[in-house]
């Protein structure tokens, strides 16, 4: 959490930093802060989805990935 914070203070980071903290919060056990984290994101590209991130997220570990998309999906993020 503490490093995709960092990484929102990026320009480049574009969505990615934001998908990031929505999947740590929501692994930490802190629905609220997910979930707040996750309107942040959809604020910034409305039609973002588990699938899309599943198809673009840039991280190419299976286990991995399938942990970021679990915790988008606790935090509300549609799944289509």
């Amino acid at each position: 959490v503490e490093w995709a914070r960092k990484s929102l203070l990026q320009p480049e980071t574009q969505i990615w930093g934001n998908c990031m903290l929505v999947a740590g919060l929501s692994h930490l056990d802190r629905p609220d802060d997910a979930q707040q984290a996750a309107q942040v994101l959809l604020a910034k590209k409305p039609d973002f989805t588990c699938e899309f991130a599943r198809t673009n997220l840039p991280i190419w570990e299976e286990k991995f990935q399938a942990r970021c998309i679990d915790g988008l999906r606790m935090a509300g993020i549609p799944v289509n």
